[in-house]
């Protein structure tokens, strides 16, 4: 049994599953599931060794290149039009800063989108990425360091940003609570968001 990470009540196995993006792996993960928050997670924590084997050499964000996906299956693109109906699509865009903006770290940036975008557009830009792979894909986008939301590169932790993105990282994070704290704790201009 392990507690769930949001509300530390004990949360209830779920059922148990091996990687599909890893077919050779035999190893099977147990996904709990806490009835108050409807919240799952696995039932363990790895280390970032571990969690690197999760991220193959051609995973997405290891390549300046635009993203190719392969063809959708039917069940994906039923799924991807019920979360349209949800968020429009809509990205993150700057048309919704304020003009007054003139600085961005992207946590989690990946090969560097958000921050190229921003950069065209005459930000400071700054990113933070653990995958090394994908920290090479996003040179030229800004200033990249190594680390996670939940544990900030020393270097950050006194800086000031008008932004502070983070676009596709819970879901990464072994600690979300300790993921959306951090910045908010280190980066001070976060309240002007």
């Amino acid at each position: 049994m392990t507690n769930c990470t949001l509300c530390g009540l004990e949360s209830d196995p779920l059922f148990a599953t091996t990687d599909h993006a890893r077919p050779d792996t035999k190893t099977e993960y147990l996904l709990s599931w806490c009835q108050r928050c409807s919240y799952g997670q696995i039932d363990r924590t790895f280390d970032p060794e571990e969690i690197s084997t999760f991220y193959p050499s051609n995973y997405y964000t290891h390549s300046k290149e635009p993203t190719k996906f392969r063809k959708a299956t039917s069940g994906e693109k039923l799924r991807t039009a019920i979360a349209w109906r949800f968020d429009q699509g809509s990205d993150f865009r700057p048309s919704e800063l304020s003009p007054d903006y003139k600085s961005i770290c992207d946590i989690g940036c990946g090969k560097g989108d958000h921050l190229r975008m921003f950069k065209a557009l005459g930000f400071r830009t700054v990113g933070i990425e653990p995958d090394r792979q994908a920290r090479l894909a996003a040179d030229g986008a800004g200033a990249i360091f190594d680390g996670t939301a939940e544990d900030l590169p020393r270097d950050m932790v006194s800086d000031h940003f008008d932004v502070v993105l983070m676009s596709h990282v819970l879901e990464h994070c072994d600690d979300p609570i300790k993921a959306v704290s951090t910045p908010k704790i280190c980066f001070q201009t976060m309240e002007r968001l």
